[in-house]
C-alpha cells in the first residue's frame, strides 16, 4: 500500500469543485512514493488510496477534463525512425528513445484557470514539450507527474504536445527496475489527461495514520494560482465508506495566508479512538466475502463563506514499520 502523489482528476459539485485524487504521487517531498521499490526498507506510515466518485462523469464547468488517450491521434518515432500511428497508453519498445506527438485544443474553460497535462507514467523518463518549448522533464518508473501549461496556452488555441520518452539504458541503467515486469512497460503506458483546475485548489494530500499514537495526521497542499494573496480556510471531516458506521472525531479547521501564485502546506490532525475494528486488515487468509475497512476524508477550501474547492480521499487506517521486511503495526 502506498501513498500516491498529487495528480488528480477534476470533479465538480454544487457551488464548489469536488474532485478525487488518482495516481501517485511524485511531488510530495517528504514521503516515499514507489509502486515497486528496489533496495532496503523505507520507514513510513502509508495509507491506501483509491478513487472516490461523487457524480457520474468526470467534469462539469468551470472545471474540465479531456482524456488524451487515443488509438489514432498520437504518432511515434522510435529511435529516429519514421513516424507511425500508435495507441496511447501502451507499451512501446525502444532502444533509446521514442518521440510521441499529438495535437491538443485548449477548452474555453481554461480562461483564467490552471491548465495541466497529467501523466500516469512515462517510463523510464521523458521530456515534455509544447511545440518547441520544454515544459517539464521527468525521470522515474511507474510514477505519475504533471506538465503545467498555465500561462503558456490560451483558451481555444491549438498546440502540438510532444513527449520524448527514454529507455532505462538512456539513463545509464541508473533507474531501478523494481518489479521484474518493469522493463516491459516503456513509453506512455498509463493515462494522459488535459485538466483545467480552478485558480485555488488542493494540490496534494498526504495521509499519515498512526496506530502507535491513535492519531490521524494529514498534510494538505493548497495552490493559490491567482494574482493576489489569499487567506483561506481548510475544513476536514470523516465519513464511512461501505456498510460500516463509525462515530468519527471532529477535525479542527486550519487557516493559511497564501501568496499570489504560491503553495502552502497545512497540517491537520485528529485523535483516532475507533479501535482495531476500524483498521485496514489484509485479506489473509483469503476470504471470498472479504471487504476492506476504509474511510473517506472530505476536504474543502474556503475563502470566507465561499467554497473554492472540495475533494474526497479514501484511505485505510494502517501503519507500517521498518525491519527486515515491511511490518504492519497493530494493537
Amino acid at each position: 500500500m502506498v501513498e500516491t502523489g498529487r495528480n488528480r482528476i477534476p470533479f465538480f459539485a454544487s457551488a464548489g469543485k469536488t474532485r478525487f485524487i488518482e495516481g501517485n504521487r511524485n511531488h510530495r517531498p517528504e514521503s516515499p512514493s514507489q509502486s515497486c521499490v528496489q533496495g532496503g526498507p523505507v520507514r513510513a506510515s502509508l495509507s491506501i488510496i483509491a478513487v472516490v466518485c461523487l457524480v457520474s462523469g468526470l467534469c462539469a464547468a468551470p472545471v474540465e477534463t479531456i482524456d488524451l488517450a487515443s488509438s489514432s491521434a498520437w504518432t511515434v518515432s522510435i529511435d529516429g525512425g519514421g513516424s507511425q500511428t500508435v495507441a496511447v497508453p501502451g507499451n512501446t519498445r525502444m532502444s533509446d528513445n521514442a518521440v510521441f506527438r499529438r495535437g491538443i485544443t485548449i477548452p474555453a474553460s481554461a480562461a483564467g484557470n490552471v491548465v495541466k497535462v497529467l501523466f500516469g507514467a512515462v517510463d523510464y523518463g521523458c521530456d515534455v514539450y509544447l511545440g518547441t518549448t520544454l515544459i517539464t522533464s521527468h525521470k522515474n518508473l511507474m510514477i505519475p507527474f504533471e506538465a503545467d501549461l498555465t500561462g503558456k496556452v490560451t483558451a481555444g488555441g491549438s498546440y502540438t504536445l510532444e513527449v520524448r520518452a527514454y529507455s532505462r539504458s538512456h539513463y545509464g541503467n541508473q533507474i531501478p527496475n523494481g518489479c521484474w515486469w518493469a522493463s516491459l512497460a516503456t513509453g506512455i503506458n498509463r493515462y494522459v489527461k488535459l485538466v483545467v483546475l480552478p485558480q485555488i485548489y488542493v494540490k496534494d494530500v498526504y495521509i499519515q495514520p498512526s496506530v502507535t499514537h491513535d492519531r490521524l495526521d494529514f498534510d494538505v497542499w493548497v495552490h493559490n494560482a491567482s494574482a493576489q494573496a489569499k487567506t483561506l480556510t481548510v475544513n476536514g471531516s470523516l465519513a464511512a465508506w461501505g456498510a460500516s458506521t463509525w462515530t468519527y472525531p471532529s477535525i479542527p479547521a486550519a487557516s493559511a495566508t497564501i501568496a499570489a501564485n504560491g503553495i502552502a502546506k497545512v497540517r491537520m490532525s485528529a485523535p483516532w479512538d475507533l479501535g482495531p475494528q476500524s483498521y485496514w486488515w489484509p485479506n489473509i487468509p483469503f476470504q471470498e466475502t472479504y471487504t476492506a475497512v476504509l474511510h473517506n476524508l472530505l476536504l474543502s477550501v474556503k475563502e470566507g463563506a465561499a467554497t473554492l474547492d472540495t475533494i474526497i480521499k479514501r484511505f485505510g487506517f494502517a501503519e507500517w514499520g521498518e525491519g527486515p521486511y515491511y511490518t504492519r503495526r497493530h494493537k
